[in-house]
């Protein structure tokens, strides 16, 4: 029969969930970067399942932690091809859609697309390993 975890078992459990949180982000951070610059866009899904599949045993919080670090790495990344053409293509893009001309807004909405993705993609390795192996 299995008994129901008490307050100081789900408090433990919240402050390991919150350490292993920013090492969790820096390593799907880092291979998504990694895998963006030499792979096509689409690869960062394939490194965040992988990455979520493998530290799924560290915290309860895969979809923040792939949403926090791929949101991170397209925005820094459209902000850094963004300022070394001189705003010119996000300038353009905003006249398309109904927006502000605002390259910055430009920036952001590509990093929560780029978020959306990694976080999923890490849920799904995160589920797909709890799939896989039983816990007790």
């Amino acid at each position: 029969m299995k008994s129901t975890p008490g307050f100081y078992q789900l408090k433990e459990e919240r402050q390991k969930s919150r350490k292993w949180f920013l090492p969790r982000v820096l390593l799907l951070a880092a291979f998504s970067g990694l895998a963006q610059v030499y792979l096509p866009w689409w690869s960062l899904i394939f490194v965040c399942a992988i990455i979520g599949f493998f530290t799924s045993a560290l915290n309860h919080s895969p979809f923040f932690a792939g949403f926090t670090a791929l949101f991170l790495v397209w925005a820094c990344f459209a902000f850094y091809l963004d300022s070394h053409n001189a705003h010119l293509l996000s300038s353009k893009v905003v006249q398309l859609f109904p927006l502000p001309t605002s390259s910055f807004l430009l920036v952001c909405i590509t990093g929560i697309f780029g978020g959306i993705i990694g976080g999923f993609a890490t849920l799904v390795g995160h589920s797909f390993q709890k799939l896989i192996v039983k816990v007790e």
